[in-house]
């Protein structure tokens, strides 16, 4: 399975599509669309892709991701409580209303750093929430009137991160590897088990140099570096929402050594996994 091409309409005559999102967990496909999307996690949390980003999403997440730009959301298990999600979907036609007036050259900035994907604080991401629900009820110029406030509070941010490294690039109307996002797929729903580059290039009918290969020219990561980020994102929401203990996370997340788990989580988070807890 490929990323998907996902066409979205929006209703006649508008600019927004606004979708309120309600699942036993979120598990869509990687896929890709033309409109800028800016997704607001209210319940829920698991795995986030956008280019060859790898990390983890909770309640709370506000992301912005530019036109064409790969992504999915990803629950490895249905939690006891409904996930939920607040989207907004808008798209930036080139020489439109966005590039034709000079009072919005700050959003259109805003708009070029989303292409690579930009997650944004906690602080921004409660402001601008109600905003996201406000625009899917009101009408005409009031839905542009609380898009632009929503943008002031996206701009007032004074350092949202950037998710897909400088050097992903983006498949102009392509489509990633087939068998590479299988193999990603994959990971994502067995990276608790053993998993040898070998069996899972077996598992997409490729050889393992071949599969090597492939897999860090579209990803920007090799096998291992991807595997373990999968693994460290599921630590951290046990860690964040379990009463569970460092080393029974570490060991329920795939990692076979404590050391070795211990080393890639410092240098990934800059603290240790009991630090982090206490944050």
């Amino acid at each position: 399975m490929k990323a998907q091409f996902e066409p979205l309409v929006a209703p006649h005559g508008e600019t927004f599509i606004c979708s309120h999102i309600r699942e036993k967990r979120f598990r869509h496909p990687l896929h890709y669309h033309p409109q800028i999307e800016l997704t607001y996690i209210e319940s829920g949390s698991g795995t986030r892709l956008v280019g060859d980003h790898v990390g983890t999403f909770g309640p709370g997440d506000l992301c912005l991701l530019g036109s064409n730009l790969p992504h999915c959301y990803h629950q490895q298990e249905a939690a006891e409580q409904v996930s939920k999600a607040r989207v907004l979907q808008f798209q930036r036609n080139p020489g439109g209303i966005w590039d034709q007036c000079g009072e919005f050259v700050d959003i259109v900035r805003l708009f070029d750093r989303a292409a690579l994907g930009l997650r944004f604080s906690a602080t921004t991401a409660a402001k601008v929430a109600p905003l996201i629900t406000a625009i899917s009820t009101e009408k005409r110029l009031e839905k542009w009137r609380l898009f632009l406030e929503l943008a002031q509070h996206l701009l007032a941010d004074p350092e949202p991160a950037s998710l897909a490294s400088p050097g992903y690039q983006l498949i102009d109307g392509h489509a990633p590897s087939e068998r590479i996002h299988k193999a990603c797929q994959y990971l994502l729903d067995h990276y608790s088990e053993a998993l040898p580059q070998a069996e899972v290039a077996r598992y997409v009918h490729m050889a393992p140099a071949s599969f090597s290969r492939l897999f860090r020219k579209l990803t920007q990561k090799s096998f291992t570096e991807f595997l373990t980020e999968v693994r460290l994102g599921a630590v951290c929401r046990l860690l964040r929402e379990t009463e569970c203990g460092v080393t029974e996370a570490a060991y329920a997340s795939g990692f076979s050594s404590l050391a070795h788990f211990n080393r890639q989580f410092r240098i990934r988070y800059h603290c240790t996994p009991t630090q982090y807890r206490n944050f």
